[in-house]
C-alpha cells in the first residue's frame, strides 16, 4: 500500500513469513535511457537510509541533475550492505559510483508488516530529511493517505460536469487528473530549489516548479 504527500511517501509492506524480507535500493537505476552518471547510498543506524543519483542528458543536451533521497524504517533492520556491480558487501554502509545500491534486511516470520517513508531533495540530502520530518513526521499511513484523497477530491472537484454517461465521466476526470499533474513542485519546505545555474536558489513567497523530460513520460 502507497501513498503520498507533495514531497514524500509512505508505503506499508507485508512480506511473506519468513527471516530474509528485503528491500533493495536500486539507485543505479533509472528510467532515462541516458544511464546514472554516479549514485551513492548511505546507510545510518539500524532504521535510516539515504543517497543520490545523478543523471540528465536528455535530447543530446548537457544537462544534468541530481535527486536526494532520505527513508526511514518503522522498525530496526537486521542486516544490511551494499553493492558495486557484481561485488556485494554485507555489512558495508556507504558506497558511490556507478552501478552501485544498497539493501536492508528484515526478520518478518512473527512480524510481516513493514512501513517505509521516503522524501526527495533536487538540493541535498538535508533537505530531503526537512521535507520528511515536515510532511510526514509520524506513521499513521491512514491519515496520510486520507490528506491525499482530500487534495485529489478538491482539485478534481473544481469542475462539475453532467449529462454525459458514466463513462464518459471517467475519462474526462481522468484527463483532468492527467493536466494537474504537471507541472511538479520542485522547491524544498524550505523554499531552497537548484537552478539550471547548478546554484541553489530560494523562492520566497512562492512555489518553484519545474518539469524533467516531461513530454516523454
Amino acid at each position: 500500500q502507497l501513498t503520498v504527500t507533495t514531497r514524500a511517501g509512505i508505503g506499508s509492506f507485508t512480506f511473506p513469513s519468513g527471516v530474509n524480507s528485503t528491500f533493495l535500493f536500486k539507485t543505479s537505476q533509472t528510467a532515462n535511457h541516458n544511464g546514472v552518471r554516479i549514485a551513492s547510498v548511505e546507510i545510518s543506524g539500524n532504521q535510516k537510509i539515504s543517497g543520490s543519483v545523478a543523471t540528465g542528458g536528455f535530447c543530446s543536451y548537457p544537462n544534468k541533475y541530481t535527486v536526494y533521497f532520505a527513508a526511514e524504517f518503522n522498525r530496526p533492520f537486521t542486516r544490511f550492505g551494499t553493492w558495486k556491480g557484481s561485488s556485494v558487501k554485507e555489512g558495508r554502509r556507504s558506497v558511490s559510483g556507478p552501478k552501485t545500491g544498497g539493501y536492508v534486511g528484515f526478520d518478518t516470520a512473527d512480524d510481516r508488516a513493514v512501513e517505509l517513508k521516503v522524501a526527495i531533495s533536487y538540493v541535498s540530502v538535508a533537505n530531503a530529511w526537512k521535507n520528511l520530518d515536515k510532511e510526514i513526521p509520524g506513521w499513521d499511513f491512514d491519515a496520510v493517505r486520507k490528506s491525499a484523497h482530500d487534495t485529489w477530491n478538491h482539485e478534481l472537484g473544481l469542475i462539475t460536469i453532467s449529462g454525459g454517461t458514466k463513462e464518459e465521466d471517467r475519462v474526462f476526470y481522468t484527463a483532468l487528473y492527467h493536466a494537474v499533474l504537471a507541472p511538479n513542485v520542485f522547491s524544498d519546505v524550505n523554499g531552497e530549489y537548484m537552478g539550471f545555474d547548478n546554484h541553489v536558489h530560494m523562492a520566497k513567497g512562492y512555489t518553484q516548479y519545474a518539469n524533467y523530460s516531461g513530454w516523454d513520460i
